[in-house]
């Protein structure tokens, strides 16, 4: 997200990047007006990650303290990482979801994770965060006033989108899942339903997350199969697709099934509230969990494959990288 919004912001507004001892792919130079602070690290042994840390730690707090004596700026965390002093600054805070609140029993780092960003989350002057569920999160989890929040949905780039898909034709039609296996996401409800043959004449193509086997062969003949994809591969498999399957029981937001409609993939979804925020009504929702209810729902958005496309391609553009810039620019100025 970040990256979006600094390159949307910064025609308009000058900053300085503070990305330490960084490890990413992204082309800075598509920003103006920003200064950058970092080297990329490239340095792997046992216990760098703690090295780099306290490097990071020790340089953001020198950094911060030389760039904000004696002028006015506004320091915008985005992970909660913030310097030991203010120095009477401006704070704001991007928050993501309540995930460890909600699921501490699936991250070793749980606790301290949460004291960091209750530490922060209380500094802060403005919390924005990607939905009105993830607002309710931090008003239930941290006790946060509500007029502290804004909420500020994400958006999707335009390289999703319609057009061709596989030049090779697939033997079989797909359904297709994005995401990891952590418990939340669901995803063995998704399996169950092909391990016990109840969606029969469809493979499912799973992106993401770890997995041993390339295939797994099912009773019913079909199969699944286990692949990792980058932007390119991953927009013609939604656009081959039969249907795009989300079937979380929690999330912050929801990108993957906005992009899938982006490229006129139908979408079957969890009937949780924050999809039905980010969804509308142009998907179709089912009991995430039920076996029967996600097979419901499967036959039901393919009958209906071409009128939930032309609705979902119509529906997710107003999810607009520009439209995030905008909001966040209005932050600052009130900030300011």
């Amino acid at each position: 997200m970040h990256y979006e919004v600094i390159k949307g912001v910064s025609p308009q507004l000058a900053m300085t990047l503070f990305h330490g001892l960084y490890i990413d792919e992204y082309d800075w130079n598509l920003a103006t007006l920003v200064d950058g602070i970092g080297n990329n690290w490239r340095w792997t042994f046992k216990g760098s990650a703690r090295v780099r840390e306290v490097l990071e730690r020790l340089w953001l707090n020198r950094a911060w303290n030389d760039f904000s004596l004696n002028r006015k700026v506004i320091y915008h965390s985005s992970y909660y990482r913030l310097p030991t002093n203010m120095n009477g600054q401006k704070l704001l805070i991007s928050d993501f979801d309540c995930v460890h609140e909600r699921y501490p029993e699936l991250f070793s780092n749980a606790d301290s994770v949460i004291r960091m960003k209750q530490k922060a989350l209380q500094k802060a002057d403005l919390i924005a965060t990607i939905s009105q569920s993830s607002k309710e999160d931090l008003i239930r989890f941290h006790q946060i006033p509500e007029e502290k929040i804004r909420v500020v949905h994400l958006g999707v780039t335009s390289f999703f989108s319609p057009g061709k898909a596989f030049e090779k034709k697939q033997s079989r039609p797909y359904l297709v899942y994005v995401g990891s296996r952590a418990a939340y996401k669901n995803f063995k409800l998704l399996h169950g339903v092909f391990a016990h043959g109840k969606i029969r004449g469809y493979d499912l193509v799973v992106i993401g997350g770890e997995c041993a086997l390339a295939k797994e062969k099912l009773p019913s003949g079909g199969e699944i199969r286990w692949c990792h994809a980058d932007d390119y591969q991953l927009r013609e498999i939604y656009r081959g697709a039969a249907a795009f399957i989300y079937p979380s029981l929690y999330e912050g937001f929801g990108i993957p099934p906005l992009e899938a409609l982006a490229c006129g993939c139908p979408v079957v979804a969890s009937d949780i509230l924050v999809l039905h925020e980010v969804l509308g009504d142009v998907v179709e929702y089912f009991d995430p969990l039920s076996e029967d209810s996600l097979v419901d729902a499967i036959k039901q958005a393919v009958k209906n494959k071409d009128i939930n496309a032309t609705l979902g391609m119509e529906h997710v553009k107003q999810y607009t990288w520009e439209r995030v810039s905008d909001e966040f620019l209005n932050i600052y100025k009130d900030l300011g």
